[in-house]
């Protein structure tokens, strides 16, 4: 009992002891690699929450631009579809507005598909699709679309705060 109390409590290191058996060397490689496991959960849940903003940037700050890129689109009118289709597609393709915009959403995908790898689907989906309603908001009221109004932004932060539950909980 002694020996417990002796033993620092912060002591992350486990001491393996010559004659501990094969269940004594199994026990030190699970805690060993536990312990491995928790160092590196630190930096991979940085860079996971770091994946999801980012996601979250590129998908919400574009939103706005990609609306404006592809203003005059509905004023196309072709007969047929598919000329319809092919000039609708070149108007967009031409507009380095919208190509720039859909570029950098679509760079948000490619983040997210990277992030998914090693975060929880459960937990991502809320965090990133709440985050870029947010910043779909701040960058609609940086190019001139109306703020929120004071019942939109407290449905966004129940939004929110609903996603952190999900992280925290």
């Amino acid at each position: 009992m002694a020996h417990f109390l002796e033993c620092p409590v912060d002591d992350a290191t486990p001491k393996q002891t010559p004659g501990m058996g094969r269940v004594g060397e199994w026990m030190w490689d699970y805690v060993t690699e536990q312990q491995q496991q928790q160092h590196m959960d630190f930096g991979e849940a940085i860079q996971r929450c770091i994946g999801f903003v980012l996601t979250a940037l590129c998908w919400g700050f574009t939103n706005p631009f990609i609306k404006r890129g592809s203003a005059g689109v509905e004023d196309i009118k072709r007969s047929g579809w598919a000329r319809q289709v092919l000039a609708e597609t070149w108007f967009l393709a031409t507009r380095w507005q919208y190509v720039l915009a859909l570029a950098i959403n679509l760079s948000g995908s490619a983040v997210y598909y990277y992030t998914l790898g090693s975060a929880d689907i459960t937990i991502a989906v809320p965090i990133t699709n709440s985050l870029a309603l947010v910043f779909t908001v701040l960058a609609g009221m940086l190019v001139g679309e109306r703020p929120p109004s004071p019942r939109e932004a407290l449905g966004m932060a129940g939004i929110v705060l609903g996603a952190a539950l999900c992280v925290t909980g």
